[in-house]
């Protein structure tokens, strides 16, 4: 990982409390919150000789720590009793940790400050900063330098403190973990002074650094106790024996730092950052099962007996998405595994507890819809920085042990916009854009305010239309198969009329036309038109050049000429992802004076040939001396031969205009038919008239390379956590049940494999001949279009400061039931960097929350 990006990542928090202007005078005085960690010790309120549980705040801008009383939200006040407490610390502190020795003692407390502490002749180095928890005077007792075991160049990046362990002769020990650049682990021990009370570095060998481990630690979460294992999240790749694997990386600290080595676990891409517990997921059946039962009560129960050890790790923003390895959000990684990596997709599991019999899926996805290769990442909106996990409190109202569906198991109850629903376990994802968003784990879902499966927040069309023609000009329309389907499927006190199949044009029956499918359908704007121009393709740069061959080739570049090599700036033409194909049409414009395109010297041709970036064809040599080539690939243009397609019309002399060895210019890429884009995703295929079309994820396996890169950009969104409509027996109908997702194909079970779209384009009549036939083969106007919009049907649930809200850091989940809040469910506190911190319950209904400042 490059050291800017390293810094950027490090210092998210610094930077946005500079420039942080928000309230200073309230109780607390946060200046700049960073980081927050819980601890027990002595502190000046109320009796400073016992040991009570506290928060501290580190205070980024102010250079300090500041102490929360979590009964009572109030803050620790210095001596005077006027002013918050203030334990000054070296310069801007970032992080915190705190481990206990596990003898009802005292916690250690441990912050990190950007630079490190003086060491030596004054040189910053990287070091623990020892905060005295066990006087009753809280400040900086000492600095524990990490500069003789690694260095003074290296900077802390997470800091993780362990569960107690034995030290010689069975004394506890409290263990630190500090995470720095240059790929080190570093243990520091600790153990009590002969008072029984202080800490102090355990012995000569306390601090003791790992061999370099080959990445860079950038969040580092704790395997459940007793384990020993900790979870790296990085942007490095991590050493394997197969090869660098990206993701997050598995340390045992059981054995002596010198000895630890590091296993991967495969995420695809680099991770930012990581939590890990053992969370009771949802029941995903086995077994054959009637096929008329409802099976939504299954996304309810919980396998409590076999809840697996997951990690979940935030993707890295920069390289996940439609045409990434791996989609954005929340990745759920499995250490224990038979392949240790990410968790399987559950709906293979669905497809093998399919009824015995059955086709599967019955009136649902089409064949070749099939299981990922991986569960998909739970969506986060804006740029997720940090998770935590909550689980039932240990005591209290809030702790339900009646649910029905999980008799005598302890659950926690979520008050979203939605409703209330019951789960085994909650994680909030903190986001750049200022929200706390919440995440069903054991659903492997995100919580919306809004039902995923009824009402118009659900996954459906949102409008449709189409282009108007010339009167003489067949008309494009989508048939009505799908309106057919949920007529006959649905479940009413009396018969429902079936409509005859025809193909429809008027924007409420297209808006029915297009099948959707919750977990698939994406939030976009879709358009299919005959003949229109490749979505990344429209009026870009280019670079005509004669080939050795004597063939016009375009590149979509530009070349920016200086004193030495000329610098290509470019867009990937030939990349399969942009769907250019032969046969296509190219509008030739050799000259660029800024507008596009250009009447007097533009003309169009056909695609003879698409070469990718780096096909030996488009070597340099091939081409006039001095030209760099073409690294994003390259379109081969072919003289016109055969009837001319319809407009835009094609020039026979079009390529006469390309002279000389190297033009720059524009181009545009028109389809040789009909082709699908969304406004977001770009090209996603060709559809054809009266031939059914599904955009779907597919095994890449076998794929042609434009197939796998449209597959790449449909996989699964997100897993609808409600369950699906009942199936009756033929020639029944039931009353429809709560919770049915009204307005799609019947669903056996939420997690079944499914689709972004499904449509059948159709033509009609011209409007000059209604009722007129349409002739097999008939075209359409040049430019024909239908387009429509698609919601995913998420609305994500959030909690947000009611004022403010820059730049929330890390979730800190917290029992308060312990203090005597026995109404009260498991809490969060979130510091933000302009200067408050956010205190909130799953049971809070409101998504605007008082904070402490």
């Amino acid at each position: 990982m490059t050291s800017g990006r390293r810094a950027a990542l490090a210092g998210l928090a610094l930077a946005a409390a500079a420039c942080s202007s928000g309230p200073t005078i309230a109780a607390s005085r946060f200046a700049g919150p960073s980081a927050l960690v819980p601890f027990s010790g002595r502190a000046p309120k109320v009796d400073a000789t016992a040991v009570r549980p506290y928060l501290a705040v580190a205070a980024s801008r102010g250079d300090e720590l500041r102490l929360v009383d979590p009964n009572d939200d109030n803050p620790v006040f210095g001596p005077g009793v006027v002013f918050p407490l203030s334990v000054t610390t070296a310069p801007r502190p970032l992080l915190l940790a705190a481990a206990s020795l596990g003898d009802g003692e005292a916690d250690l407390l441990v912050a990190v400050s950007a630079g490190g502490a003086p060491h030596g002749l004054g040189v910053a180095a990287p070091a623990l900063q020892v905060v005295d928890t066990w006087s009753g005077q809280p400040r900086v007792a000492f600095d524990v330098s990490l500069a003789d075991a690694v260095g003074t160049g290296a900077d802390v990046l997470a800091v993780l403190g362990l569960s107690p362990r034995p030290g010689p002769a069975g004394k506890p020990q409290a263990l630190v973990v500090v995470g720095l650049s240059g790929g080190r682990l570093v243990l520091v021990r600790f153990e009590r002074d002969a008072d029984g009370r202080a800490l102090r570095p355990a012995a000569a060998d306390a601090v003791a650094a790992s061999a370099d481990l080959g990445f860079d630690p950038l969040d580092l979460a704790l395997e459940p106790a007793p384990g020993t294992r900790i979870f790296a999240a990085t942007l490095d790749p991590i050493p394997a024996s197969a090869g660098p694997v990206q993701g997050v990386a598995v340390v045992d600290t059981a054995g002596a730092p010198g000895s630890w080595v590091a296993t991967a676990l495969d995420a695809r891409i680099g991770t930012v950052a990581v939590a890990a517990a053992r969370v009771p997921e949802r029941v995903v059946p086995s077994a054959p099962t009637d096929p008329s039962v409802r099976r939504s009560q299954l996304a309810d129960t919980f396998d409590f007996a076999a809840a697996p050890l997951s990690v979940y790790a935030v993707l890295d923003p920069e390289t996940c998405g439609p045409s990434a390895r791996i989609g954005c959000g929340i990745a759920t990684l499995r250490p224990d595994q038979a392949v240790p990596g990410l968790a399987a997709d559950p709906a293979a599991d669905v497809l093998a507890s399919a009824p015995p019999g059955a086709a599967w899926p019955p009136e649902t996805p089409p064949p070749g819809v099939a299981p990922q290769a991986f569960r998909g990442p739970i969506p986060v909106p804006g740029i997720p920085v940090h998770i935590a996990l909550g689980f039932p409190p240990a005591s209290g109202k809030a702790r339900i042990v009646t649910d029905a569906n999980n008799p005598d198991q302890p659950v926690l109850a979520l008050n979203a916009g939605g409703g209330s629903r019951n789960v085994p376990a909650i994680a909030m994802v903190t986001s750049t854009d200022g929200q706390v968003y919440w995440i069903d784990v054991a659903r492997f879902a995100p919580v919306s305010d809004l039902s995923f499966a009824t009402g118009t927040a659900r996954a459906r069309v949102t409008s449709a239309g189409t282009v108007a023609l010339a009167a003489g000009a067949y008309r494009p329309g989508l048939h009505n198969g799908a309106v057919i389907a949920e007529a006959r499927l649905i479940n009413l006190d009396s018969p429902f009329p079936v409509p005859a199949p025809a193909v429809v044009e008027d924007p409420g029956s297209l808006s029915s036309a297009v099948e959707v499918w919750p977990g698939f359908t994406p939030d976009e704007s879709f358009q299919v038109v005959f003949r229109g121009t490749l979505p990344a393709l429209s009026g870009v740069g280019a670079v005509y050049s004669l080939g050795n061959d004597g063939a016009v080739y375009v590149g979509a570049q530009t070349l920016v000429r200086g004193t030495g090599a000329p610098v290509v700036v470019l867009s990937r033409i030939g990349d399969p992802e942009l769907g250019v194909r032969p046969g296509d049409s190219v509008l030739v414009a050799p000259v660029d004076t800024g507008t596009f395109p250009l009447v007097a010297t533009s003309c169009t041709t056909p695609v003879d040939a698409v070469f990718p970036p780096g096909d030996p064809a488009l070597d340099p040599s091939r081409f006039p001396a001095g030209f760099p080539g073409f690294p994003g690939g390259a379109l081969r243009l072919a003289p016109i031969t055969g009837t001319p397609p319809p407009a835009p019309a094609l020039d026979p002399n079009c390529l006469l205009r390309v002279t000389g060895a190297e033009t720059g210019g524009r181009v545009a890429v028109f389809a040789a038919g009909w082709v699908l884009s969304g406004a977001q995703l770009g090209y996603l295929g060709r559809p054809e008239v009266d031939v059914p079309f599904t955009l779907a994820p597919r095994d890449e396996t076998g794929l042609s390379a434009e197939d796998a890169a449209i597959a790449r950009k449909v996989r699964r969104l997100y897993y609808p956590p409600e369950g699906g409509c009942p199936r009756n027996a033929p020639g029944t109908r039931a009353a429809q049940a709560v919770g049915c997702y009204l307005g799609f194909p019947a669903m056996f079970d939420p997690l079944e494999p499914g689709f972004a779209l499904r449509f059948t384009l159709g033509l009609l009549p011209p409007a000059s001949t209604p009722g007129a036939p349409v002739p097999p083969g008939a075209q359409t106007q040049f430019g024909a279009a239908i387009f429509f919009a698609t919601t995913r049907g998420i609305t994500s649930t959030q909690r947000h400061p009611s004022i403010g809200g820059a730049l929330p850091q890390r979730a800190v989940p917290y029992d308060r039931t312990v203090l005597g809040h026995v109404d009260e469910s498991i809490r969060f506190y979130v510091p933000y960097a302009d200067d408050q911190v956010l205190a909130f319950t799953p049971l809070d209904a409101s998504a605007n929350v008082a904070s402490i400042r």
